[in-house]
């Protein structure tokens, strides 16, 4: 006997479609993003769909029976077509939302180790994308272990900047994100050089650096 696969139901939209269609699949490797192949019509068709949402029980407000299933993955002049587009939920980890003395809701920047442990529990989560707004709060939180800060050198349009971190793992041609200009609008740079002693002319003024940028592996290239 062979095991019973379990099925999955996956919501897909068509390219410039606003409404999601629900299909059926035993495809457990199907996630948010991908491009399937499916059927449409009487005469079912196979026309290209990306993935929104992929799903343990079927909706409730249509027949299981009449749910088509997927099938397969779009090859690499299909899933062209979709470039650019982002299915996942956004989270922005940049603040958080409490309520104010009068029922209110205030928005709070978050510190940079309440960051780190959102991008832990998230980061990897195939439905979420992680954005930041703002730029974190300036003052590492009380709770957070206190290691005396870095002074790093970095190198971009032509020039070197120096930013404080408590990231001890950062080093040299490490790529970080830093805050840059009156906007404190984040660009990416350099690490040329890294130290623990401060420079000469005002350490305490130094900006921080955001974080190191996260290495994107490739996207595989069998389908």
């Amino acid at each position: 006997m062979y095991p019973a696969w379990p099925t999955y139901y996956v919501s897909v939209h068509f390219l410039h479609g606003q409404h999601a269609y629900t299909y059926a699949t035993q495809n457990q490797s199907i996630t948010v993003n991908d491009v399937v192949m499916v059927p449409v019509g009487e005469n079912g068709d196979l026309k290209p769909a990306i993935v929104s949402g992929v799903h343990t029980k079927p909706p409730s407000d249509f027949p299981v029976d009449r749910i088509k299933w997927i099938a397969g993955m779009a090859g690499p002049a299909d899933r062209t077509l979709f470039t650019g587009i982002d299915m996942r939920v956004p989270l922005d980890i940049s603040c958080t939302a409490k309520r104010g003395p009068k029922g209110e809701i205030i928005e709070i920047p978050t510190t940079r180790e309440e960051r780190i442990r959102l991008r832990q529990k998230f980061g990897n989560d195939p439905k979420t994308k992680i954005i930041e707004e703002r730029f974190p709060l300036p003052v590492p939180s009380q709770t957070a272990i206190q290691y005396p800060p870095l002074y790093i050198t970095v190198s971009f349009q032509y020039k070197v900047y120096t930013y404080r971190t408590h990231d001890h793992t950062i080093k040299v041609n490490d790529v970080v994100l830093v805050p840059v200009g009156q906007n404190n609008k984040l660009q990416s740079a350099s690490v040329i050089a890294v130290s623990k002693a401060p420079p000469t002319d005002q350490p305490n003024q130094l900006k921080w650096v955001d974080r190191k940028e996260e290495k994107v592996e490739p996207p595989p290239t069998a389908y």
